[in-house]
């Protein structure tokens, strides 16, 4: 979901804990996770579209369609969330650094109250909240922060000692 509109921005804004980037973007994105997209469907729908867009061989949609819902069925409902969850975030650092390529800066901000945002949105159960984030033009710097030096979290062919 995409908040252009100032109101809806405004109704947000409480919700994000008064992040003052929710307001001065120009738009926000609500990164929600739909729970039915694994189900038969929606597979179907995905990869009939990528048939008919010549990504997928017509002789190879059943066979994809099969793998996918399959592999899902067998799964927990916690894995399939987890799965969701990375979907989305590999969506969402995609969509960040093709904004950035444009010329546009993101916030991605997981400092919202859920509930409140579900209700005030009426987001069905359907759908998991992942994740805002803004975009705009920056109108001043960012706050600095701190990352971890790489060799901090990365080992090379074995696994750390400590």
């Amino acid at each position: 979901m995409v908040l252009t509109e100032q109101a809806a921005k405004e109704k947000l804004f409480p919700i994000a804990f008064n992040q003052q980037q929710v307001l001065d973007a120009s738009a926000v994105l609500m990164i929600l996770a739909d729970r039915e997209a694994i189900k038969q469907p929606l597979v179907e729908k995905l990869n009939e579209t990528q048939v008919k867009q010549g990504f997928l061989p017509e002789e190879l949609k059943q066979q994809m369609i099969g793998m996918t819902v399959g592999f899902y069925q067998g799964l927990e409902q916690q894995k399939i969330m987890n799965f969701l969850g990375l979907d989305i975030g590999l969506f969402a650092m995609s969509f960040m650094l093709a904004a950035e390529e444009k010329g546009w800066n993101t916030s991605p901000m997981i400092g919202y109250n859920s509930q409140a945002l579900r209700s005030a949105f009426s987001i069905s159960e359907r759908y998991e909240d992942v994740l805002l984030i803004a975009i705009g033009k920056k109108v001043k710097e960012p706050h600095q922060s701190y990352r971890y030096d790489v060799n901090e979290f990365v080992t090379w062919d074995e696994m750390p000692t400590a």
